[in-house]
């Protein structure tokens, strides 16, 4: 066998076992998420970075200087876990904390499963402001004791920058699901 079609068997022997594929090679992590251009893509990179455990990802997603997180009121030992925790008597946070806690979550976890579901969508009359209602499910491996998955419902609400006209979250409003309401 001349090595020419030693090379050629090579090569077709590395493309069929995925290895690597000149036509579709594997994305670079500034591939992994699309321009915030939409709300919706917004909320697909959201998606992925909690998927994927990617700190700085999510983080890109968040409005830095105004994000704000509201807890749901109805869950009784919220308040009690806020102030031990973190030392908050507010039901609400910001980016700072925000950022905290995905890094302990990312970092205390192997694998992250986070399923949305869009239910209503709402734009003010300027255009730059939309509201996004969405179906939770999100469950943690290994499950950590207490917080193994969690379900309920998150109402974003995304602002457009005037200058790049990319779209960051500035509120999440948390609505678990609470058994019998």
């Amino acid at each position: 066998m001349n090595s020419r079609r030693i090379l050629s068997l090579g090569i077709l022997f590395l493309l069929l076992e995925g290895c690597w594929n000149p036509f579709h090679p594997p994305l670079r992590e500034e591939e992994l998420y699309g321009v915030p251009a939409t709300p919706e893509q917004v909320m697909e990179n959201l998606q992925r970075a909690y998927m994927s455990r990617d700190l700085e990802g999510y983080l890109a997603c968040l409005d830095p200087d105004s994000f704000r997180f509201v807890f749901d009121a109805r869950e009784d030992s919220i308040q009690e876990i806020l102030r031990e925790y973190w030392g908050l008597d507010s039901l609400v946070w910001g980016y700072t904390e925000e950022k905290l806690s995905a890094q302990e979550l990312f970092a205390s976890v192997d694998q992250i499963n986070l399923t949305l579901v869009l239910r209503g969508r709402t734009t003010d009359s300027s255009g730059t402001r939309v509201r996004l209602l969405y179906d939770y499910l999100l469950t943690l491996e290994p499950p950590v004791p207490g917080a193994d998955m969690a379900e309920g419902r998150a109402l974003f609400l995304l602002v457009r920058d005037p200058q790049t006209h990319y779209w960051r979250i500035r509120e999440w409003q948390d609505y678990a699901l609470v058994p019998g309401r």
